[in-house]
C-alpha cells in the first residue's frame, strides 16, 4: 500500500491492528496500530516504514501458547 500511496488502507490497517492488538491483550501491538494509522492521516511514510519495522519486530517475539 505504500509502494502505490495508499495511505487510507495503511489507516485502515493500523486502525484495525490496534483494535485486534487491544482485543487480544497485546498493548504493544495496539500502540503501533494507532501509531500507523495516525502517520498513515498525516502520510508519513518514513513514520510508516518505521511502525511497520517496530510491528514485524514485536510479531517475531511472539510465541504461542
Amino acid at each position: 500500500a505504500l509502494a502505490h500511496g495508499d495511505f487510507e488502507r495503511i489507516r485502515i490497517v493500523g486502525h484495525r491492528i490496534k483494535g485486534i492488538g487491544g482485543c487480544y491483550g497485546f498493548d504493544r501491538i495496539s500502540e503501533i496500530g494507532h501509531a500507523l494509522e495516525e502517520a498513515a492521516q498525516r502520510q508519513e511514510a518514513e513514520e510508516i516504514r518505521k511502525r511497520a519495522a517496530e510491528l514485524a519486530e514485536c510479531l517475531q517475539r511472539i510465541e504461542p501458547v
